[in-house]
């Protein structure tokens, strides 16, 4: 006898109910949902064929929502998306406020570096007029200067110094040689000099070396003494006059 599958146990577990569960060819079966809350989906009436198929799959039930419900969700849905917004726009205006912040500061630590690094206006000015120089471009100051050995506007200006730092000077110069003799002649040095750096000592013994040290002070230092740091000269002028030993 041909009959079809039995549908009972996939109804259960569907939450379906079967107005009969005879599986013989030619019954039809009248399937409900078994929570009344609940809509079918699908055919409703299911006929055994003579194949032993029937002639639909089983239905499903799925739950309506009701009018409360679904303004509960909408309002829910609203509350998120509201909430999401004021979050992007925190995190937005948070961010442009770090930039700024971050903006400043380094605007501020641009101008303090600026502020430091101007230790001597001497100093400031001999860079100042050697980039000067070597543009082709003059203060109006230096103009005025006696043009003397050629034309100054190609020269650069140096801030030279004797060794024990009592004379200082400005001279201008095309080349290590005549800086020599300038600096002798303004400082009133007598005798073989070289030209070292006052901050360290080291030599310069190049033009190409001399040019590229025009913003620093040179000292011209007698070849039979030695450089002396300036801060152990500071340190015996503070010496009382009855020290024996530093």
């Amino acid at each position: 006898m041909t009959v079809c599958a039995d549908l009972t146990t996939k109804a259960s577990n569907a939450s379906l109910t079967l107005s009969t569960t005879s599986t013989t060819v030619n019954t039809t079966v009248t399937v409900t949902c078994s929570d009344s809350s609940q809509r079918l989906v699908g055919e409703s009436q299911l006929t055994c064929l003579a194949t032993a198929e029937w002639s639909d799959g089983l239905p499903i039930c799925i739950r309506d929502f009701s009018d409360r419900e679904i303004i509960i969700l909408a309002v829910t849905c609203s509350v998120i998306f509201t909430l999401i917004v004021v979050l992007v726009l925190i995190v937005l205006i948070l961010a442009r406020r770090k930039s700024r912040t971050k903006r400043k500061r380094h605007e501020r630590l641009a101008q303090t570096m600026e502020r430091l690094s101007i230790r001597d206006p001497l100093d400031e000015l001999v860079r100042r007029e050697s980039r000067r120089s070597s543009m082709g471009y003059m203060n109006d100051s230096l103009n005025s200067l006696p043009n003397t050995n050629g034309d100054i506007s190609k020269r650069r200006l140096y801030k030279v110094w004797t060794n024990d730092r009592s004379r200082k000077t400005f001279a201008f110069a095309d080349d290590l040689e005549e800086l020599v003799d300038r600096g002798r002649d303004k400082l009133g040095i007598r005798g073989k000099v070289q030209v070292v750096l006052e901050e360290d000592g080291t030599e310069i013994d190049n033009d190409e070396i001399l040019r590229a040290c025009s913003g620093k002070v040179m000292l011209l230092k007698p070849i039979s003494d030695s450089w002396r740091d300036s801060r152990m000269l500071t340190a015996l002028d503070t010496l009382p006059p009855d020290s024996t030993r530093f």
